[in-house]
């Protein structure tokens, strides 16, 4: 209990010994001391003793300030008076030249951590840009694909289309000839000339409509080049 006493004593000490230096005129090197604190525990001393701030606050109110409760501001506060008294008893008294380059180092150790964690945050957007990049790569080479394979399909039935037709077409040339090769005599008497005629005018259709399904396929090859993007 006497301990616990004798740091209670050493904390409110330390505090009137920050009031006194602030009061006096010496604001710089009361900055010096509180640079080392957390934003958190600073704001509370702050508050709390009015160094720089409104007049002297209760913790609710300052729990109102912060959006803290005021139980967790008490318990700020006594972190941070803990701190001040350890570090005024270890270090040394406000303004002396250890003390403040002992603040300077932490602050300068606090100035790296904050650029470390800039650098890390800013790692972790890059790396996750990339990664949305990469996803919207794949995306859209999977989507490529899909419109590749659209289009050679419908390339391909066109083309089986015009490889049906063109077979027909062989068989009927082909019926064609072993008509024209019979003797004079079948051809006189039997009804081939009216059926060479009608064969040969389906040749003809079928010739058309080979061109016509070699423009189609042409078309879609030129489309396919021009606009890879058909509504699948």
């Amino acid at each position: 209990m006497d301990i616990y006493k004798e740091m209670r004593e050493a904390q409110r000490l330390a505090m009137e010994s920050v009031k006194l230096a602030y009061q006096a005129g010496d604001s710089t090197a009361v900055d010096i001391l509180l640079s080392m604190f957390p934003v958190q525990e600073e704001e509370v001393i702050r508050l709390r003793w009015g160094l720089g701030r409104a007049p002297l606050r209760t913790v609710r109110e300052i729990g109102e300030i912060m959006g803290l409760s005021g139980s967790r501001v008490s318990q700020i506060d006594h972190k941070a008076r803990r701190r001040l008294s350890s570090c005024l008893r270890t270090i040394g008294p406000i303004g002396s030249i250890e003390l403040e380059r002992y603040a300077l180092g932490v602050r300068n150790r606090h100035l790296e951590n904050e650029d470390c964690i800039r650098k890390r945050a800013a790692e972790k957007v890059a790396a996750a840009e990339r990664r949305q990049k990469e996803k919207a790569e794949r995306h859209e080479a999977r989507r490529a694909k899909a419109r590749a394979k659209h289009w050679q399909q419908r390339i391909d039935r066109a083309t089986a289309e015009r490889d049906g037709t063109a077979k027909v077409r062989a068989l009927l040339s082909e019926r064609i000839l072993r008509i024209e090769r019979r003797g004079w005599m079948a051809r006189t008497f039997l009804p081939h000339r009216s059926i060479l005629a009608r064969l040969r005018s389906e040749l003809v259709d079928l010739d058309e409509k080979i061109l016509e399904q070699d423009a189609a396929i042409a078309k879609l090859i030129s489309s396919q080049l021009l606009d890879p993007a058909p509504a699948l």
